[in-house]
């Protein structure tokens, strides 16, 4: 008997915790669409600031949108192309 309390116990903690991940996972989650939302604003008043384009392909490659974060990263590179952190960037993304 006391195995079997033991048991479900167990069974219990790991499914608390695996919805616990989960909500946090989607609160990060949108949060960052909510951070790409104010970026994409602030891209359209500031089309030509490296530094904005730089976050959206930040965020983008944490939202796992790896082209369009490529893409943005180079549209940061194409504004000023010493840029060195949207440069450095991408060639790390992809050894994680």
């Amino acid at each position: 008997m006391l195995k079997n309390v033991i048991i479900v116990f167990l069974i219990l903690t790991i499914v608390f915790s695996i919805n616990v991940a989960y909500s946090e996972t989607l609160q990060d989650r949108q949060k960052l669409e909510k951070d790409l939302k104010s970026v994409e604003k602030e891209i359209d008043k500031n089309p030509e600031d490296a530094k904005l384009w730089h976050v959206k392909g930040y965020i983008l490659f944490e939202l796992q949108r790896y082209e369009d974060a490529i893409k943005a990263m180079d549209r940061a590179t194409e504004i000023d192309s010493n840029f060195v952190e949207a440069i450095g960037n991408i060639p790390f993304w992809f050894i994680e």
